[in-house]
């Protein structure tokens, strides 16, 4: 049995974890969602919805850490631009309860940036396959074609498990952090 040491997780509406061993042998991977019902679309309500994602998240986040008590470092894709201010507002929450949590559990903090996880996993591609990506015009395709590649990197890192963006995107932030290839500790 894998004894996990590092969690990597990409926080998002979506949130994709990976959680790996020093040698960086997968323990277990996945993803849980933080929407909240489409109990509304007006202004008032968006308050109720943030609460609710901020509660989903945080009790996902201590099902998993209270499940893997041998996690030491717990990395996280750390974004600085996003689209819209509400995307802000909910990552800085999600973030806030990150820290909080480990810190109030003596657990390490790394943030890694998207271009960190996405060099990492470009480790695992195919240089074709690379200039493929570069080479693609359109900034929403590029993106996409880069979310696909870090999937592909996936597959060939660690098995040929079906894996999602967000949890491929959790696993090389773990495997970021444990090469040490973080931003260092929050």
């Amino acid at each position: 049995m894998i004894t996990p040491t590092i969690f990597g997780c990409d926080p998002a509406l979506t949130t994709g974890f990976g959680l790996i061993d020093a040698a960086g042998d997968i323990a277990t991977f996945g993803h849980w969602c933080n929407k909240a019902p489409h109990e509304g679309r007006k202004a008032e309500d968006r308050p109720r919805r943030d609460q609710i994602r901020a509660h989903t998240f945080a009790q996902q986040l201590r099902r998993i850490l209270d499940g893997y008590p041998t996690i030491e470092r717990l990395a996280y894709e750390w974004v600085w631009k996003h689209t819209s201010t509400a995307q802000s507002q909910l990552y800085a929450g999600w973030r806030a309860l990150l820290l909080a949590e480990c810190h109030a559990r003596g657990i390490d903090v790394w943030p890694v940036a998207w271009s960190t996880l996405k060099s990492v996993a470009y480790e695992y591609a195919e240089p074709s396959e690379i200039a493929q990506v570069k080479a693609t015009k359109v900034k929403a395709e590029r993106r996409l074609a880069s979310k696909a590649l870090i999937i592909v990197a996936a597959k060939r890192r660690w098995t040929n498990a079906p894996f999602t963006e967000d949890e491929a995107d959790g696993l090389w932030v773990s495997e970021a952090c444990r090469l040490g290839r973080g931003g260092g500790k929050a």
